[in-house]
């Protein structure tokens, strides 16, 4: 449960109204430790994440000696992102999405790898990111998907194979980076290779099993046009509902995925 300290926003604006302008949603939490803000798609302001058990005038302090760093990441963010698009900033409480859990980042002086994921206390997991790796920006993350959706992937590619009844051999699955404006593709002849993005692992699991299925479909080499009359009746027969899933993924799900913007 996040809750904002009582009083810590009037004490910011009597401290400096300009400065308490910049500020939007304040919320504490007993477990963190530091103070940290980041920037929420579309909003005008940053979020302020702050312990509970810090006293309001040493966060007031925290806040007005970094107030040049947050209006700069504000600044920065209208010019450099699209419209709507989300953006992180590599900072302690930043949240990344990974198969429908929702994980937060804890940046370490030391580690084994650069970006790992860790259990905390009851459910609550952390995305490690070892200082030194700061400087590297969105690499760790998309490394990081990569790796742990190739591993997914692959688990999950032979069921849903299975359900398309193709006598062809299963293409090899992974996920990298394809761009921005892909979800998934196939690359038929020798390679029989399924590529699928790396964004697709912050999609809630029935909407990443989608995309694999998509390009799996694809695999099976159906007769016609890439998206034609055959391909949508071998993928609704393996998932029905698939063109209203394809949809609600393009227009509601879609729009809200991190694509690697990063915000100093």
């Amino acid at each position: 449960m996040t809750i904002a300290p009582a009083g810590l926003r009037a004490a910011i604006a009597d401290a400096d109204p300009k400065v308490a302008a910049l500020i939007g949603p304040i919320e504490g939490n007993a477990r963190r430790k530091r103070v940290g803000w980041s920037l929420r798609p579309g909003e005008p302001a940053v979020t302020l994440r702050v312990p509970l058990d810090k006293p309001n005038d040493a966060i007031v302090r925290i806040v007005l000696a970094n107030r040049h760093r947050i209006a700069r990441m504000l600044l920065e963010g209208q010019r450099r992102v699209p419209e709507g698009k989300p953006v992180k900033q590599l900072v302690d409480g930043t949240g990344f999405a990974f198969l429908g859990e929702n994980v937060r980042l804890r940046i370490v002086d030391q580690a084994t790898v650069p970006l790992r994921l860790v259990s905390g206390t009851g459910r609550c997991r952390f995305l490690e990111l070892a200082r030194p790796a700061l400087r590297h920006g969105a690499k760790p993350f998309i490394d990081w998907y990569s790796r742990e959706g190739t591993r997914w992937a692959q688990q999950e590619a032979p069921t849903l194979w299975g359900l398309l009844g193709s006598n062809l051999p299963m293409p090899q699955v992974v996920v990298t980076d394809i761009g921005k404006t892909r979800w998934g593709v196939y690359t038929g002849g020798r390679k029989h290779l399924v590529r699928i993005s790396w964004r697709v692992l912050q999609l809630p699991p029935t909407y990443a099993r989608l995309v694999l299925l998509h390009e799996l479909v694809h695999a099976t080499r159906p007769a016609g046009t890439a998206h034609g009359p055959q391909f949508w009746r071998r993928f609704e027969a393996a998932r029905p509902g698939a063109r209203r899933d394809q949809r609600t993924l393009q227009k509601e799900l879609g729009p809200q995925i991190w694509e690697g913007e990063i915000i100093p």
